[in-house]
């Protein structure tokens, strides 16, 4: 039983992480197209965007939320398989992604050649 719990929790903190990265990369790509948009909008127009982008999103509702959990539950001596498991998801995704986006790449460079 005492293997259970922390295993428990490296899962769901692994679970956590996965849905945080999910929603935060889909906000900053929708930031990122946002701003690459060279049409000819005015200023405002396109601070506009941007602000009811990031406000319309979930991503940094997300974050707030998940930093407010992880400073109520740091002090806890459970709260290092958490926070273990939520890393553990935010690299294995990052390097998920960049091998994803090199790969894009190549494939790119492949075709346009």
């Amino acid at each position: 039983m005492e293997l259970l719990l922390p295993i428990g929790l490296v899962m769901v903190g692994f679970f956590t992480g996965t849905l945080v990265f999910s929603r935060v990369g889909q906000w900053v790509a929708t930031l990122y197209e946002l701003l690459k948009d060279h049409t000819e909008v005015r200023a405002s127009s396109r601070a506009g965007k941007l602000v009811s982008a990031s406000l319309l999103s979930s991503g940094p509702w997300i974050i707030i939320v998940a930093v407010v959990f992880a400073y109520h539950v740091v002090s806890k001596p459970w709260a290092v398989w958490l926070f273990a498991g939520f890393c553990g998801a935010i690299v294995v995704f990052c390097l998920l992604s960049i091998y994803l986006a090199r790969k894009a790449a190549a494939a790119r460079r492949e075709n346009a050649a």
